[in-house]
């Protein structure tokens, strides 16, 4: 039973490991807000319309279009002019545990000359 206290109370000795922040670069789109397609009253002709009803659909329309037109184009320049730096969102990430190396990494290397010295030893026929 007290064995079970000591494994309990191990855990407890060591302080748990402070939460890191990492940045992480989030895609976010340039345009926030389509500009809504006008309707046209060309496209509500019917085919029996007469030449006369087409032009004046037409001329209606181009003022209509050119506003439409300038709208997307300035989205686009906007989009283009943007600098291509991506926006930075802020994550609390858990804590990672520090990296320990393996036993054999933290063996000495020997001295450059050291295989030129033993190498009878070391390659023994």
């Amino acid at each position: 039973m007290r064995w079970m206290l000591v494994l309990l109370l191990t855990g407890c000795g060591s302080a748990p490991l402070a939460p890191q922040r990492g940045e992480v670069p989030v895609f976010t789109p340039c345009v926030k807000v389509v500009p809504q397609r006008p309707a046209y009253e060309f496209d509500k002709l019917t085919p029996a319309a007469t030449d006369g009803e087409i032009i004046l659909a037409l001329a209606r329309d181009w003022p209509r279009g050119r506003e439409y037109e300038g709208e997307l184009e300035a989205i686009i320049e906007g989009c283009l002019s943007v600098v291509s730096t991506p926006s930075v969102q802020v994550l609390d990430l858990p804590p990672r545990p520090a990296a320990q190396a393996p036993k054999e990494a933290l063996q000495p290397i020997p001295p450059a000359g050291y295989f030129l010295t033993r190498w009878r030893e070391i390659f023994k026929p």
